[in-house]
C-alpha cells in the first residue's frame, strides 16, 4: 500500500525554535500558504484521509484536501498527536538548557527512556505511534497522513526497521510529503520532503 506521510504547515513558535509537541497553535500564514501549496502536490489515488486532532495539522489537512478539490475530509486518530514535553512546552532547547541542565544530559544519555519533564515518556510516545501506525497500515487502501515532525520519524524508522535512535537523523519540513510503499509491515522510502 502507498503511505503518504505529511508534517503540517509552519507555526510561528516552530520558526521560532520552541517545543510545541501538545500545545495547540495555529498554522502562521507561511503555514497556510504551505498548506494550500501542498493540495497540487498531494499524488492521485489516495484513498484514506487521517489527521492528527491538533490544531495545525486538522488546519493542514483541510487546506491541502481543498485546495487539491476533494471534500475537506478525514478522519482524526487521536495517536498521532506530538509528543507531550510537559514542562518544556513552548521553550527554545537554550531555554530548556538554562532551565534544567541535568534533565538535558539525561535525555541525551538515554534518548529512548526518557520522560520529559511532567509530560510523555519517550517509551509512550513509540508504543502509541506504533498502534496507530498498525491500524493505517492494516488496510490496503493508500492513505494520506497529516500529523507531525515525531510522529513521522518515528513511522519512518519502525517501517524501515531503524532503531530509534536513529528517529534524528530525518529532518521533517513543514508541509512536505515523505511517501513510502508499505507491504507486510515493512515500508520503501520513495521520497522524503517533497
Amino acid at each position: 500500500m502507498r503511505l503518504v506521510l505529511v508534517r503540517h504547515g509552519a507555526t510561528d513558535g516552530q520558526r521560532a525554535g520552541r517545543y510545541q509537541g501538545a500545545s495547540d497553535p495555529p498554522l502562521s500564514r507561511t503555514g497556510r500558504e504551505q498548506a494550500r501549496a501542498l493540495g497540487a502536490r498531494l499524488p492521485p489515488g489516495l484513498g484514506r484521509f487521517l489527521c492528527s486532532p491538533q490544531l495545525r495539522a486538522r488546519e493542514t489537512a483541510e487546506m491541502a484536501l481543498a485546495a487539491a478539490g476533494r471534500a475537506p475530509e478525514f478522519v482524526v486518530v487521536e495517536a498521532l498527536r506530538e509528543i507531550d514535553f510537559g514542562r518544556w512546552e513552548g521553550l527554545t532547547f537554550a531555554e530548556i538548557l538554562a532551565q534544567d541542565p541535568a534533565l538535558v544530559v539525561a535525555w541525551q544519555r538515554h534518548p529512548t527512556r526518557f520522560r520529559f519533564p511532567d509530560g510523555e515518556a519517550i517509551a509512550s510516545f513509540w508504543r502509541r505511534v506504533r498502534g496507530a501506525l498498525g491500524e493505517i497500515i492494516s488496510q490496503p487502501q493508500p492513505a494520506l497522513v497529516v500529523c507531525h515532525g515525531g510522529v513521522i520519524r518515528a513511522m519512518l524508522c519502525l517501517l524501515l526497521a531503524l532503531p530509534r535512535a536513529k528517529a534524528l537523523c530525518f529532518d521533517i519540513q513543514p508541509a512536505a510529503l515523505t511517501v513510502l510503499e508499505v507491504d507486510g509491515g515493512r515500508g520503501q522510502l520513495l521520497g522524503l520532503n517533497r
